[in-house]
């Protein structure tokens, strides 16, 4: 801005313009960082959730959970993406019911999911919501008509003091993985 061609209506646009941009970039932001059909944090917000969790106590008092949906692929395939979505959806319904203030669950793919769990009062929680997790998601959905049966793969890794975001990660993937294989 020029201040000898300053006037209210110039001014004014450039005001409407700063505050334009700035719901813009706050909207992008989100974007990036929410997965669409859920509005759950996806990938890069879980990242940005466990780096803040970890930095808070220097890594004490989180544990991780991933979580792998078994058969999810096939019933996607069978009903349809439709019915995927609404199924994904009754999946983070059944999740969000599991957790507790402090606890939050992101979504890093098709059917995968991030737990961090706020575990400073008791170590033992994470171990206590997994079995419930497993549980929740052992029931059957009902999706147009149809009643499902899927299941899933749930692993929990325990953060170290000053371990790190990556380590933490592996080890829950490890800890999924063999899950998976039992």
């Amino acid at each position: 801005l020029v201040l000898d061609q300053l006037g209210p209506d110039l001014l004014r646009r450039s005001l409407r313009h700063v505050r334009e941009r700035g719901v813009l970039e706050a909207t992008l932001q989100r974007l990036a960082e929410e997965d669409p059909l859920t509005g759950i944090a996806n990938r890069q917000g879980f990242q940005a959730l466990l780096a803040a969790r970890l930095a808070e106590n220097e890594g004490r008092g989180v544990a991780l959970g991933h979580l792998d949906l078994d058969n999810f692929r096939h019933a996607n395939d069978a009903l349809g993406h439709q019915a995927g979505d609404r199924l994904i959806l009754q999946v983070v319904a059944r999740l969000k019911n599991q957790l507790e203030a402090g606890d939050c669950v992101s979504r890093l793919g098709s059917d995968e999911f991030a737990l961090l769990i706020d575990t400073r009062r008791a170590p033992e929680r994470a171990e206590a919501i997994a079995e419930r997790i497993t549980e929740a998601l052992s029931e059957p959905y009902w999706i147009d008509g149809e009643s499902l049966l899927i299941g899933c793969s749930l692993g929990i890794a325990h953060a170290r003091a000053k371990a790190g975001a990556d380590p933490l990660m592996w080890h829950a993937h490890i800890a999924m993985q063999q899950a998976k294989s039992i």
